[in-house]
């Protein structure tokens, strides 16, 4: 029986379909379309959270995107996309970046893409939008574009090192990092390609990859395996899921609470930052 990948469109789950190509793995997709801007109701009838990707093999349902990775690389890999045995070094380094793009990166462009939906809302009045702009654009001066430039100037740095994450060969560290790398990149703090050339460098190679399969499924960007999968799936469920969601609640309560705003200008400020969390984050 094939694997089924459950597939959200401009997602996070191409990251899942691209290494199911890389190991030659059987497989079919369900593609689910997103209800504005969100996952659709149709993937909580998979499971209980509803996120994207989702991958079913026999009767088991694995979620979060790092702990699909490495359970396709514990079960199905046979070495392919991993370090060699008893590379303790490059393990080490691979499961980094493994953890890293979700756990670091991926908080704040989810931020980001909050912010841009929020400053762009149809539903917003009119006249209420200017204010919107200029608190969610100053916590944006203020933390996320000087946390994505750190990360953004750390991963050029580390590629100009090897030429993939992991040496000079592709692994699933690779994979892991595309989503991030290349969404980072788009925004104000990642455009200066000509300032970064070790990540352009690696995201035309990544597209040179992706290209290879002409078929159109990536045109948009021994053990227990039971037991480890379960136990996988929490380590990466903690960073990827849960952490994000923790980090804007700590950066509202902090921008809410700052003693360097004029209280004149506070009462407004919560109230964009609570409509924030009604609308996203308490759900």
């Amino acid at each position: 029986m094939p694997l089924v990948l459950h597939h959200l469109n401009n997602s996070r789950s191409q990251r899942i379909l691209w290494m199911l190509e890389e190991l030659s793995l059987e497989y079919e997709i369900v593609k689910h379309d997103r209800v504005n801007n969100r996952a659709p109701p149709s993937l909580k009838a998979i499971h209980p959270l509803g996120k994207s990707p989702i991958l079913v093999d026999d009767d088991q349902v694995i979620i979060e995107s790092g702990n699909i990775i490495q359970y396709l690389l514990d079960r199905y890999s046979n070495g392919k996309l991993s370090t060699p045995p008893g590379d303790f070094v490059s393990k080490q380094r691979m499961n980094f970046w493994i953890h890293y793009a979700e756990g670091s990166v991926q908080p704040l462009i989810i931020m980001k893409y909050i912010f841009y939906m929020t400053k762009n809302s149809p539903e917003m009045p009119w006249f209420f939008r200017p204010l919107v702009r200029k608190v969610l654009e100053a916590i944006e001066t203020a933390y996320l574009e000087p946390e994505i430039k750190l990360h953004m100037d750390y991963i050029e740095e580390e590629l100009g090192k090897s030429s993939m994450f992991v040496g000079d060969n592709l692994t699933a560290a690779d994979i892991q990092m595309s989503f991030a790398v290349e969404t980072a990149s788009l925004g104000s703090e990642g455009q200066q390609a000509e300032a970064r050339p070790n990540i352009q460098r690696w995201l035309n190679y990544i597209q040179y990859l992706l290209d290879r399969y002409s078929n159109g499924k990536l045109s948009t960007p021994p053990g227990d395996f039971v037991s480890k999968q379960r136990m996988n799936f929490w380590i990466h469920y903690a960073e990827g899921s849960v952490q994000p969601l923790i980090i804007m609640k700590y950066i509202f309560y902090m921008t809410k609470n700052s003693p360097e705003m004029p209280w004149f200008f506070r009462p407004l400020v919560r109230k964009v930052l609570e409509a924030i969390e009604t609308a996203y984050l308490e759900p």
